[in-house]
């Protein structure tokens, strides 16, 4: 439709010009029309922009005819090859079985063209296949309007190598990022594939998401499946682990504790696990006073 309308106003600029060109010192002509007992008198401008304007409709019923008639056309008929598809058709099959593994060739060649997700589509692809050094290099060649696609391919890849750090600052990164005007519309789809990315580092990194600068990235259900994940690994806390729980605790300790762990559908398992930490971080903070006064005790016995 685009291309019509493009072609029509060249078009129309060129006879413009001409008829001006035409009409300089002679006026705008005269058009008598005579038919049956009908008549019409008019000048040049008014038959050109009339003869425009049909031809532009004429022009519109001819193209939806023609799609309407296509579209009935793949209705009857009997599709025997994959490749006998319309392109969009191909995607959106491929799309509805996620078959992207299998259809890596066409996929590329599909987005050969693109020069906004061509390294994005490759990247994607790469990652599929386990070929991180290449899906690191086909992002690092994307286009800087698809930045956010690009950072969220990003910390999958970091997360597929677990490459802790990487993925954490990029998270950190990109939650506070302002999203590009293009994505609003896709803005909802856009929050929640970056909460699951959140989710999932959570998961395969427990301790460390106690470093992240901001909360709230977790639903109810990975919220539980954290602290559970947390508590296993309880034993190979280190101690600056611990202190970054301890840290957790107190920004968070009115909300945990003022409420019955943040809805009714919490179970009481995970209410257990939770009072627990909270018993294990009161036990350190004594377990470290003591051991703290030991040593000044014994420091003064020294000196004695």
């Amino acid at each position: 439709m685009k291309q019509i309308l493009i072609a029509y106003g060249l078009v129309s600029l060129i006879a413009i010009a001409a008829l001006s060109v035409l009409s300089y010192g002679h006026g705008a002509g005269y058009v008598y029309v005579f038919w049956h007992d009908w008549q019409l008198q008019t000048n040049l401008w008014i038959v050109f922009i009339a003869l425009a304007l049909l031809s532009f409709s004429l022009h519109l019923v001819w193209l939806g005819l023609k799609r309407y008639l296509s579209r009935e056309k793949r209705k009857a008929e009997t599709v025997f090859d994959f490749k006998s598809l319309h392109p969009y058709e191909q995607l959106a099959v491929i799309w509805l079985l996620d078959a992207g593994r299998d259809q890596q060739a066409f996929i590329q060649n599909a987005f050969a063209q693109s020069g906004l997700l061509k390294s994005i589509i490759d990247a994607r692809l790469y990652l599929m296949q386990e070929q991180f050094p290449e899906a690191l290099s086909a992002l690092s060649q994307s286009n800087a309007m698809a930045f956010e696609l690009a950072e969220l391919q990003r910390i999958e890849l970091f997360l597929a190598q677990e490459d802790a750090e990487q993925a954490l600052t990029h998270l950190e990164f990109l939650n506070q990022h302002e999203l590009s005007p293009w994505l609003k519309d896709v803005q909802t789809a856009y929050e929640a594939c970056l909460k699951e990315l959140w989710g999932r580092f959570a998961i395969q990194f427990p301790w460390l998401y106690l470093r992240s600068t901001q909360y709230g990235h977790l639903d109810q259900d990975v919220k539980k499946a954290w602290l559970k994940r947390l508590l296993i690994k309880f034993d190979q806390a280190n101690y600056e682990n611990l202190e970054d729980l301890k840290q957790r605790y107190l920004d968070l300790s009115d909300q945990i504790f003022s409420r019955s762990y943040e809805s009714r559908n919490t179970t009481t398992s995970v209410k257990h696990h939770t009072r627990s930490v909270r018993t294990l971080l009161d036990a350190m903070v004594e377990a470290r006073t003591c051991a703290s006064t030991c040593n000044s005790v014994n420091a003064t016995t020294n000196r004695a």
